[in-house]
């Protein structure tokens, strides 16, 4: 007995089948990217050497758990939601992925130096937390950039921590340089060293990129809420720098 083909599908049912695999596959993928992981682009140098222009990077929004700006479309939701649910305590020497302040729309990408309750200083380009200097070892490789040369140090948290770093310019910095200092509330001529304190709640960032770095030492980042933290940084998934440098420039 021969068994009764399928009647084939019509056209309508078949359009009506491809929007309903979308709609579930788009589902899925913003539950996904709401609550689990992000991608992430980097746009500028102020992450190197670790991070470069053009690596796109996984994000785990989890990790601090949630806030309104883990949502897409969160900059635009009303700020009558709990600062945060779930949320995870960061620690020092993470690299995160946070909303700028001064603007909530943009995300920046920079490393966590200062948790709340630190005492910070930064003179002559040397770091201090809680007192303690935090050792930077200089690194053999070198380069050069328009200004004059390019040089990496290994610097470690008093935790332990290690994670290599970037300076521009001569051995001895300009102690009047905004790198060089904390201008969270200098005079808005010249640069002032001073010990600063991180509020309850927040975080202090920098950039491992340290002469190119727009980050909490500026005043229109500062402190950073803890509402404002998307997630943590975790793995380089692809680099690319240029369509037109597609083969020498993934890595």
């Amino acid at each position: 007995m021969e068994k009764s083909q399928p009647e084939p599908m019509s056209l309508k049912d078949r359009v009506v089948d491809l929007v309903r695999t979308l709609a579930i596959a788009l589902s899925i993928a913003l539950v996904i990217r709401t609550l689990f992981i992000q991608p992430f682009h980097i746009p500028s140098q102020s992450m190197e050497p670790g991070l470069k222009i053009g690596d796109y990077i996984v994000v785990t929004k989890y990790s601090y758990g949630y806030s309104r700006y883990s949502l897409p479309l969160g900059s635009m939701l009303p700020d009558v939601l709990p600062d945060r649910i779930w949320g995870g305590e960061p620690q020092r020497g993470d690299v995160v992925v946070f909303r700028y302040p001064s603007d909530v729309k943009k995300d920046y990408i920079k490393r966590l130096i200062g948790l709340p309750g630190d005492t910070l200083e930064i003179q002559n380009g040397v770091l201090r937390i809680n007192g303690q200097v935090v050792e930077q070892a200089p690194v053999v490789e070198r380069g050069a950039y328009q200004g004059g040369m390019v040089r990496f140090f290994d610097e470690t948290f008093p935790e332990g921590q290690v994670h290599r770093i970037r300076r521009e310019g001569s051995v001895d910095p300009d102690p009047h340089l905004a790198s060089n200092c904390i201008q969270i509330s200098a005079a808005p001529y010249g640069c002032q060293s001073q010990k600063i304190t991180v509020p309850k709640g927040h975080f202090f960032f920098m950039g491992d990129n340290r002469d190119n770095s727009q980050d909490s030492r500026y005043p229109d980042v500062a402190f950073v809420p803890f509402e404002n933290l998307v997630g943590k940084a975790q793995i380089i998934v692809f680099s690319w720098r240029s369509l037109t440098r597609f083969f020498r420039g993934i890595r």
